[in-house]
């Protein structure tokens, strides 16, 4: 395998023998999401492996951040200072990159924070999340660098969104996935 994605769906099970004889040992590119910001064995991914990509919301992001001992904050604390909060995981977890999900996602990386303002409330529905983590895995799957691989995922993501012609409320995460196919002549 060339990545690995976990925990959209998870739950909180793992495959200790996954986890100890391929992402830990070879190093592989691995994307990390959702329920995987609840269990504690993520410290160790992020501690050992250098090709890492978490990609919360605000809710998950504050979990992550009392799983890991960062801090104990709430989602409202976050929202007033993402800025603040994404540069300061990126500075304890310099080899991971960060996708913090919202209106205007960031992505966080050895202290620096990039700013996607594209997004619309198409990415706000159910399932928008999954379709972004989706992009960003492949894109590592291909060789991207995990910082080039968050950057071109959430663009091609808020592409997606942009280029969708129905109605914000009525998008799902199947319309988003329709329109990868026509990145190409955005």
């Amino acid at each position: 395998m060339s990545a690995i994605a976990m925990g959209m769906g998870m739950g909180y099970e793992y495959d200790p023998v996954l986890i100890e004889t391929k992402i830990l040992k070879e190093d592989i590119p691995l994307l990390l999401d959702a329920d995987m910001c609840h269990v504690p064995w993520i410290k160790p991914l992020l501690e050992n492996c250098s090709k890492t990509i978490v990609t919360p919301h605000p809710k998950e992001f504050s979990t992550l951040l009392a799983t890991l001992g960062i801090d104990d904050v709430d989602v409202a604390t976050i929202q007033r200072d993402r800025f603040g909060w994404a540069t300061r995981f990126s500075e304890v977890y310099p080899d991971t990159v960060l996708i913090l999900k919202g209106a205007n996602t960031l992505v966080a990386h050895k202290g620096m924070v990039y700013v996607n303002p594209l997004g619309t409330p198409v990415l706000s529905q159910a399932g928008s999340g999954d379709v972004l983590s989706g992009l960003v895995a492949s894109l590592l799957a291909q060789g991207y660098a995990p910082l080039n691989a968050a950057l071109n995922g959430t663009l091609a993501h808020t592409l997606c969104a942009r280029n969708y012609k129905g109605a914000n409320f009525s998008a799902t995460a199947e319309d988003l996935i329709e329109e990868i196919r026509w990145l190409g002549e955005s």
